[in-house]
């Protein structure tokens, strides 16, 4: 949805933000591989359930090295550089889910992973 860095803000760091409103289908939607930055980066993921925003809203398969977490609640994740993680899987969606990343570096860039 939105995307800033260096390149577009000289000065600016990197940034990245997306809506994720619905799964279709039986597999669920992968958006990311397995991968390492030089950086380390702060990933979010928030519902959009007014009433109770600490619920996600659906169901998130999260990787960091070679350990997958299931996440139902919003929060915050920080993978610092070096360390592998994701994949990333949206398995469900019941309400629109907030994914957004960020790092103090100036564009984004992988270590490893590059064949996406």
């Amino acid at each position: 949805m939105f995307h800033l860095d260096d390149k577009i803000l000289p000065g600016g760091f990197y940034t990245d933000c997306h809506w994720i409103t619905a799964v279709h289908g039986n597999g669920g939607i992968q958006t990311e591989i397995a991968h390492t930055h030089d950086f380390g980066e702060t990933l979010g993921f928030i519902g959009s359930i007014l009433s109770n925003p600490r619920e996600l809203g659906g169901e998130i398969e999260f990787w960091l090295e070679d350990e997958q977490y299931v996440i139902d609640k919003s929060c915050l994740i920080f993978v610092p550089a070096g360390m592998k993680h994701l994949p990333l899987i949206f398995r469900r969606v019941d309400s629109p889910i907030f994914f957004w990343t960020a790092s103090d570096s100036k564009v984004y860039g992988r270590t490893s992973g590059n064949e996406f």
